[in-house]
Order: structure tokens, then C-alpha cells, then sequence
């Protein structure tokens, strides 16, 4: 359970990310699968063509792994977690993200735009891996948020197949990013075809 002083620390962060998730927002706490003591919560905006916008809300309550990076003046980055996906994804979805959240405590780098997460998608879908990207859904971004202590930036969270992540590991995260934005990925699909 999130004390009351770590709920406090939340509010801000979902204020920020309603206006750009649009719609009405809806904010849910959820058991985190691997290991059920602990919880996520994440604020979902459902849209009428039936994608769904989600976004962690306490993330950022922890450093962005080991040896996470730092903004000038050595202040630390911490990280919330975003993602697009159909309605009826939303379980797989949360699932996913309480596994990355799991993840973030041990990553020895912490998460940064390009960072791959591997196996965290629930069995039965192509998609399997997490891409984490900057937010791409938005033409100005997705800003960063000044809590103090420490900067919250947004990452997005892109499942990618077993193909895709061949072909991350092999170039740049732009030139990977490049071939999914050419090929028009259809981001919110767990079900669709590997691009490559």
C-alpha cells in the first residue's frame, strides 16, 4: 500500500499527463503479477476509435535503475512509463508494465530512449519485447516534469516481435526507429505483423 506521502508525490504527475492523454482519465491500481505485494498505478484514457492510453504513476517513486542518468546540475532522471494500445490489450498491457517496473529496480542502467527490455510481454502474443522509445505520439513530445528532487520523463513503451528485436539489436535506435515509423507500424496491435 502507497503512503500517503507517495500518493501526494503522484497527484502532480497525473495532472501533467492528463491533458495530453485527452479524454476523461481514469486512475486504477493494479497487483503486479510477478510478485503480487506490490502494485502499479496507471492512468487510462479511453478513446472512441477504441485505443486506450496508458501511463504509470509512481515509477518515478524509485531511482531509474543503477547508475540511472543524471540532467545537468547532477539532478537524477527518474522515468513514468507510456503506451497506446487497442482496449482489449489492457490487461496484457498493465501486466507489462508492472513487469518493466519490476525491471527498472535492477537495470543496471536504468531505462533511456532505445532501452530493450526483453521476454516482459505475457505469453501468446507475436509481440514478446518492450522498446522503449521517447514519446512519438505527440508532434512537440511529451515534456518532462520537475518534481524538485528529481525530473519524471516519459517513456513509451512499443511491443516489438522476436524479429524486431533482432533488428534493434543490430543498428541505432534511430535507424530502428526510422523503419518502424516507414513501415507505419500499427503500435497498438499485440496481435499484428512483425515489420520485419
Amino acid at each position: 500500500m502507497k503512503k500517503q506521502s507517495e500518493i501526494d508525490a503522484l497527484r502532480p504527475l497525473a495532472q501533467h499527463l492528463a491533458p495530453f492523454f485527452a479524454g476523461i482519465p481514469n486512475v486504477g491500481r493494479f497487483r503486479i503479477s510477478a510478485s503480487p505485494d506490490k502494485t502499479i498505478d496507471i492512468l487510462t484514457t479511453r478513446h472512441e476509435d477504441g485505443v486506450s492510453y496508458l501511463g504509470t504513476l509512481g515509477c518515478s517513486l524509485v531511482p531509474n535503475g543503477k547508475n540511472g542518468p543524471m540532467a545537468r546540475g547532477k539532478k537524477p532522471i527518474r522515468i513514468e512509463l507510456i503506451t497506446a494500445i487497442k482496449e482489449e490489450f489492457e490487461d496484457a498491457i498493465v501486466e507489462t508494465l508492472g513487469n518493466l517496473r519490476l525491471a527498472l529496480e535492477v537495470a543496471d542502467g536504468g531505462f533511456s530512449p532505445g532501452s530493450l527490455v526483453q521476454g516482459v510481454l505475457p505469453e501468446g502474443f507475436p509481440m514478446k519485447h518492450a522498446y522503449l522509445c521517447d514519446p512519438f505520439l505527440w508532434d512537440e513530445g511529451l515534456p518532462s516534469k520537475d518534481m524538485g528532487d528529481y525530473f519524471v520523463a516519459f517513456l513509451h513503451l512499443l511491443p516489438i516481435s522476436d524479429r524486431e528485436r533482432t533488428a534493434a539489436l543490430k543498428t541505432t535506435p534511430k535507424k530502428f526507429e526510422e523503419v518502424l515509423a516507414k513501415k507505419n507500424v500499427q503500435y497498438f496491435d499485440l496481435n499484428r505483423a512483425s515489420v520485419f
